[in-house]
């Protein structure tokens, strides 16, 4: 549980800022009508694939974040 924990808390604020924008676009491509499979195409498909971008840009957010504050701290000193 720590494990599943520490994987989803570093990107946990840029999924809540990528859910609504990858369900949208999830939702124009495929919504099933009853609300058994809404559920679970929610749970199983856009779900995941949110989780996913919020990873990459989390990732594209860091690599950019510490290279220009390393980049500031070395004209520095």
């Amino acid at each position: 549980l720590a494990w599943f924990a520490e994987k989803i808390a570093a990107p946990s604020y840029m999924l809540f800022l990528v859910h609504r924008p990858v369900s949208a676009f999830m939702k124009r491509i495929y919504f099933p009508g009853a609300g058994v499979y809404q559920a679970l195409y929610l749970f199983a498909i856009c779900l995941p694939v949110a989780y996913l971008a919020a990873r990459f840009a989390h990732h594209v957010y860091e690599v950019f974040f510490n290279r220009y504050f390393a980049h500031n701290f070395k004209k520095l000193h």
